[in-house]
């Protein structure tokens, strides 16, 4: 009978078997739903071989799920660096022998461990061999630089690399992070990454992260200005190495219209603008335009809506309220968002007034037409009056006639003879009324009418007759 593998957790009981000839050279045993009783030491051995040969592991399984700690679970650990492990009870990070800080961020002097990396290895060759546990969940591991199963393999060294930065970076005045990334081993720390300005300015990171293969190193300027257009160099500088990168930043200048709205036209409740929305001051290409609106004498936030065209009509205004607007240009970019420009004010019309009551239309002379209606008492105290349009059914004749808000009737003259006429009325204000419906009527014929013919005269007696 052949040999069989078997893989046991110390002192419990057999959890494998495997016939020997089936063992693979990696022996995978899956545990799908982890539990803290499942933690102890398992050991792969032969049964029936030499107890000194088994291999022996321990196993560790976090009372809390992955990234969180505290007594209900429900804190967010710390981001750790560097394979730092977050511990489930404090939320502090337990950092690899070789680094330190708050979130294992500093990386210790060459042969050097410990919380402040104070302690140093006393071998010949530095850490090498030496095995560190520290408090659980981080359990046992070399010293950073050193693996295998008696960690005496070296890890070589790999000179910094900077990846993912373009060699020309357009951006728009204003605040501007940018980013290094970079790689190597051991993984550049927050210290060994720097930003140069052209003006020689040296910059640190603000914010600072990394993944198993890349260190991110995050930078903020405040305001950065055309000025500091030019060539920049992210700088990476580790034990391993030490490579720069330079690449060029161009700042662009935020548009801004030179000039104010013009109002084409407005109502009660609508404006009629032109954007005017060039020439601006400034880089473009322009990506988009914002008309920006509100009253006047309200404490209100400025409304605003997208554009296309230089013609666009505000709507839903309120009668007789005072606005102003301006126009706000957006370039491409992140941050592309101009200043407003110059304010236009504008006061939008009353609501319209009813036409006029009672109106009559009659023939006056053979020119002249009589228009009358009733007195107008309007309900404002705005100053009035009486627009007439008359116009001609068989010429293309118009005429527009203001009749004071006074009068109730008006004379129109210079007509044409036997014309027909249409008029109508409205009353208005700063704003226009309504108008009235159409009154037709015929001018005076300025033609003697012929003299009978055919005259038959019947039935006549001494005190009458029929004439046809």
């Amino acid at each position: 009978m052949d040999s069989l593998a078997s893989l046991v957790l110390c002192g419990v009981s057999l959890l494998l078997s495997v016939p020997r000839h089936e063992v693979p050279d990696i022996l995978e045993v899956h545990l799908p739903h982890a539990q803290p009783q499942d933690a102890g030491v398992y050991s792969a051995r032969y049964i029936g071989g030499n107890l000194f040969t088994s291999a022996f592991t321990r196993l560790i399984v976090r009372r809390c799920e992955a990234q969180k700690w505290g007594p209900e679970c429900n804190h967010l650990c710390t981001a750790c660096m560097n394979n730092g492990v977050c511990h489930e009870d404090t939320g502090e990070c337990i950092c690899p022998p070789g680094f330190m800080g708050r979130t294992c961020e500093k990386a210790c002097e060459l042969h050097t461990f410990g919380r402040t990396c104070k302690e140093r290895c006393s071998g010949q060759e530095g850490c090498k061999s030496y095995v560190f546990c520290l408090p659980d969940p981080y359990g046992c591991s070399c010293a950073t630089g050193w693996k295998g199963l008696q960690c005496n393999e070296g890890i070589p060294r790999m000179t910094p690399k900077i990846v993912d930065l373009p060699d020309h970076i357009e951006v728009n005045s204003g605040k501007f992070n940018p980013i290094c990334k970079a790689s190597g081993w051991p993984l550049p720390t927050n210290e060994e990454m720097t930003l140069v300005k052209p003006d020689g300015t040296v910059l640190h990171p603000k914010d600072f992260n990394h993944t198993d293969h890349f260190s991110v190193a995050i930078f903020t300027i405040h305001r950065i200005l055309p000025p500091d257009s030019g060539v920049w160099v992210c700088s990476v500088n580790t034990v391993a190495g030490m490579v720069e990168k330079p690449f060029n930043i161009s700042v662009k200048v935020l548009p801004k219209p030179l000039n104010a709205p013009n109002v084409i036209d407005t109502g009660h409740n609508f404006a009629v603008i032109n954007i005017s929305s060039e020439p601006y001051f400034g880089d473009g290409p322009i990506k988009s335009k914002k008309l920006l609106y509100k009253p006047v004498n309200h404490y209100e936030a400025w409304q605003h809506i997208q554009v296309t065209n230089e013609i666009v009509t505000l709507n839903y205004l309120e009668p007789r309220t005072e606005y102003e607007l301006c126009v706000q240009l957006l370039r491409r970019g992140e941050g592309g968002e101009g200043h407003p420009g110059p304010v236009r004010r504008f006061t939008t019309a009353s609501i319209g007034l009813p036409p006029p009551r009672g109106l009559n239309l009659l023939p006056k002379s053979q020119t002249t037409l009589n228009l009358t209606w009733q007195p107008i008492f309007p309900s404002s105290e705005d100053d009035f009056y009486v627009e007439v349009e008359r116009r001609s059914v068989q010429k293309s004749d118009q005429q527009n006639i203001k009749v004071p808000g006074n009068l109730t009737s008006v004379l129109l003259n210079n007509l044409h003879p036997r014309e027909q006429y249409v008029v109508r009325a409205r009353v208005n204000t700063k704003a226009q009324g309504e108008w009235s419906e159409d009154l037709t009527a015929w001018t005076l014929s300025d033609i003697l009418p012929p003299q009978p013919e055919n005259i038959k005269i019947s039935n006549i007696t001494h005190s009458s007759a029929v004439i046809s």
